[in-house]
C-alpha cells in the first residue's frame, strides 16, 4: 500500500466511523412520553403532556406527588453520551418546585423506603447521581447535587458555589458522561442565555466509579412536581473505538510512516 492509498484509507475509515458512531434520540412530548421513556418513580397521573411538554403537576407538602421519567433503555458504561433538556422551574411552589435531572435508577425514596426527610421522594434510590434546580422561593435559588450508591441515603447538597443562582425560569440542562474517567459533568444555560451560541456553564462533575453502577441500572431521568416542566430531550450516544479498531488504525499509520 503506497502513501496515497494509506492516507485515503485513513480518511475513509475516519468518515465511516464518525457517521456510524453517533446515535441520536430526541423527544418533544408532542405525543405523550413516547416509546423511549418510562415512568421510573411516582405516577404518570401527575404528569400532564397536553401542552406538548412534560408538566409534572403534582403538589403535596411532603413531596409525595413527585414523579420521574427515564429512558426505557439502560446505558453501557463503556459508552459516552450527552443528554440535554429544556426545563421550566416554577415560582410559587416552594420546595415542590425543585427540578431533578440525572443518571441512575430514577426511583424515588418513598414511604416504603424511609422516604421522609431527608429523601422527600427525591430520586434517591441508588445508584444515582443528579442535580436539582432550586426555585427562587425555596431557600437559596441555585443548583444542588446528590450522589448515592446505596438504596436510600442523604439528601441534596447545599447549593453549589458558583453554579447560579439559576432559580425560577426557563433554562437548559446538559449532562455529559465520560467513560474514560467515569464522570458525569452537569452544565446549564440560565434564562436569557439559552441560545445555541451561548456557552454552557459547568455546575459540577460527579465521579460515579464507586456508585455500584452496572450496564443494567443506569438511565437518564428527570422530573419533580409543583408544575416543573421539561421539554425537548436530546440524547447523543457515541461508542468508543474498539480495541481491534485501534490496532487496525495503528497498523495503518505505521505502514504510512514506513512508506515515507
Amino acid at each position: 500500500m503506497n502513501l496515497s492509498k494509506a492516507s485515503a484509507f485513513l480518511s475513509i475509515f475516519a468518515f465511516a466511523y464518525s457517521t456510524r458512531a453517533a446515535v441520536t434520540f430526541s423527544e418533544d412530548f408532542s405525543s405523550g412520553k413516547g416509546s423511549n421513556l418510562i415512568v421510573t418513580g411516582g405516577s404518570e397521573t401527575t404528569i400532564d403532556f397536553a401542552g406538548g411538554s412534560a408538566n409534572f403537576t403534582g403538589l403535596d407538602s411532603s413531596g409525595a406527588t413527585r414523579a420521574y421519567l427515564g429512558t426505557s433503555a439502560t446505558f453501557d458504561l463503556a459508552v459516552a453520551f450527552t443528554a440535554e433538556v429544556d426545563v421550566i422551574v416554577p415560582n410559587g411552589s416552594g420546595g415542590n418546585g425543585l427540578a431533578f435531572f440525572g443518571f441512575g435508577t430514577g426511583q424515588r425514596g418513598d414511604s416504603s423506603q424511609g422516604g421522609g426527610a431527608p429523601s422527600f421522594y427525591e430520586p434517591s434510590v441508588g445508584p444515582t447521581a443528579y442535580i436539582a434546580l432550586l426555585p427562587n422561593d425555596f431557600n437559596l435559588a441555585g443548583i444542588a447535587s446528590a450522589d448515592f450508591a446505596g438504596s436510600v441515603m442523604g439528601g441534596l447538597s447545599a447549593p453549589i458555589p458558583g453554579a447560579g443562582p439559576v432559580g425560577s425560569g426557563s433554562h437548559k440542562l446538559q449532562m455529559i458522561y465520560n467513560p474514560s474517567n467515569s464522570s458525569l459533568q452537569f452544565a446549564y444555560k440560565k434564562q436569557g442565555a439559552t441560545g445555541a451560541g451561548d456557552p454552557w456553564q459547568v455546575a459540577t462533575s460527579i465521579n460515579i466509579s464507586d456508585n455500584n453502577f452496572t450496564n443494567a441500572n443506569g438511565r437518564v431521568f428527570f422530573g419533580g412536581s409543583g408544575a416543573v416542566t421539561f421539554d425537548n430531550l436530546n440524547l447523543v450516544v457515541v461508542p468508543e473505538v474498539s480495541t481491534m479498531t485501534l490496532v487496525a488504525l495503528f497498523s495503518c499509520v505505521t505502514l504510512v510512516r514506513r512508506k515515507r
